[in-house]
């Protein structure tokens, strides 16, 4: 499964963006597949933007699938900014750039 992230987010963006992939992932068995998060168009995340992403990463987590992976442009503070809340909701992924 991929997910496309763009530069910004709204809350109400944000809400939407959770309806439809618990739509998506409600047919999938998650732990057989890779989730491919593709970052590349992101920009460094505001204060509200980092709160937003925290909540779908762990939607990410909960899901279980076997891997998530993140496509990142090569953007040391992103590349911090993602870890930092991947660590802090116990999400093991891995960064590709």
């Amino acid at each position: 499964m991929e997910i496309v992230v763009g530069d910004q987010m709204t809350t109400a963006d944000a809400k939407g963006f959770a309806q439809e992939y618990s739509t998506n992932v409600a047919s999938l068995t998650p732990a057989q597949y890779v989730l491919e998060i593709n970052c590349k168009g992101m920009k460094v995340l505001s204060q509200e933007m980092a709160q937003l992403l925290e909540k779908a990463i762990m939607m990410y987590k909960q899901t279980g699938f076997k891997k998530v992976v993140f496509l990142m442009p090569n953007e040391t503070i992103l590349k911090m900014q993602i870890s930092r809340l991947c660590r802090k909701v116990g999400l093991d992924m891995e960064i590709v750039i």
